[in-house]
């Protein structure tokens, strides 16, 4: 029977134990500049959670798994599709050669979709050396 939650779904694995299927939601950062890098880190220790080396007209390069992007030149959105399973505290780094650098601290990944617009700040002392 159709639910929208999955609680209401039992699965039984071959212990004949119940299980509940995962229920994914999605992390996401709106608004992002061509040539934008993005890394999500866990804030207890550093540890790299996802992240795009770069992204430009709403294509990625170097994806970790469960992140997408999409959007158009200069309006890229970061994506990051997750099973939740635990609330993670998180701090984003939005890096860009021509933008100031952004650490976004305070964020949870949680047991709920979020969406974060970013406005970024032209560098305004970036010299590109060549």
């Amino acid at each position: 029977m159709a639910s929208l939650d999955n609680t209401n779904y039992e699965l039984l694995d071959d212990t004949g134990t119940k299980r509940y299927p995962p229920i994914t939601y999605f992390f996401e950062l709106t608004g992002l500049k061509d040539g934008t890098e993005i890394r999500i880190h866990k804030t207890s220790d550093g540890t790299a959670v996802v992240g795009v080396e770069d992204m430009t007209g709403g294509t990625g390069t170097d994806m970790s798994a469960g992140v997408t992007v999409t959007g158009s030149t200069n309006d890229n959105t970061f994506t990051y599709t997750y099973d939740y399973t635990a609330d993670i505290d998180i701090y984003v780094v939005i890096l860009n050669l021509q933008y100031q650098i952004m650490k976004i601290s305070g964020q949870t990944i949680t047991e709920s979709n979020s969406s974060i617009p970013i406005s970024q700040i032209i560098d305004r002392n970036y010299s590109n050396p060549i």
